[in-house]
């Protein structure tokens, strides 16, 4: 009976893991206007990185390179500019707060439309762990970033910022 169920799951797990023909099938008619979700590796997601990287550094010179000058930021839905979000590094910097960015989970997509535009975006869940002194606190954020021509254009953030006021009283 043991090697009855043993040859079963064998059996089974070649023909799971055996091509098929209409796996090319799908493939071949991938519709160009469909959108597509990157998990790896693209310059947009390689700029996120960057971006967090700068952050970390307080380094205001290169994280606003990261920007378009048009750039507009919605933190909590509130509409600021590229100044008001440098002013956070800079906040950071005057009150001696560390950085440190932990990655929960990234991803990219493109939306291709029927009229021949792209959207291309970045989406991050990210944890901030801030630290003065002997003082530190986690916020929970999460930001998308919509890129043109390799800058970011659009950036929405949603986030607590109650742990990181408590730090700086």
């Amino acid at each position: 009976m043991k090697i009855f169920f043993l040859s079963l799951i064998i059996i089974t797990t070649i023909f799971s893991c055996s091509p098929t023909p209409e796996a090319k099938v799908i493939t071949d008619k991938v519709d160009v206007h469909q959108s597509g979700i990157i998990y790896d590796s693209s310059a947009n997601l390689d700029a996120i990185i960057a971006l967090n990287k700068d952050l970390e550094n307080l380094d205001s010179i290169s994280y606003k390179t990261k920007y378009a000058d048009t750039v507009i930021f919605w933190n909590n839905d509130k509409q600021t500019h590229l100044s008001e979000n440098v002013s956070f590094i800079k906040t950071c910097l005057k009150n001696k707060v560390q950085v440190k960015v932990e990655k929960n989970g990234r991803w990219g997509s493109r939306f291709n439309h029927k009229n021949g535009t792209t959207d291309d975006f970045v989406y991050q869940s990210i944890d901030i762990h801030f630290t003065r002194g002997s003082k530190s606190v986690d916020v929970e954020f999460f930001q998308a970033d919509q890129f043109k021509d390799g800058k970011i254009v659009r950036e929405y953030n949603y986030y607590d910022p109650t742990n990181f006021n408590t730090l700086l009283k």
